[in-house]
């Protein structure tokens, strides 16, 4: 009889997944709410300015926290 649960019996690959699928889950719940709480000019302003800075403002003045810009950009990174 094998004693290893079953996270211990997952390989560092599997782990890596499942981590990554977290993150697009955590990401999408994010990107939700963005698109529910931001206008269509605002999400253009947004867009536009991690396509030219390469990162997503933050702070209160985006409506957007630091924590869901950095789970965003790993999940899709």
């Amino acid at each position: 009889m094998d004693d290893k649960t079953e996270e211990e019996e997952q390989t560092d690959d599997e782990k890596e997944d499942k981590q990554h699928a977290e993150f697009v889950r955590m990401a999408d719940q994010s990107l939700d709410r963005f698109r529910d709480t931001h206008s269509e000019p605002q999400q253009q302003f947004i867009v536009d300015a991690f396509v030219e800075t390469g990162e997503i403002p933050t702070g209160e003045a985006f409506g957007i926290e630091e924590v869901e810009a950095a789970v965003v950009e790993t999940a899709f990174t």
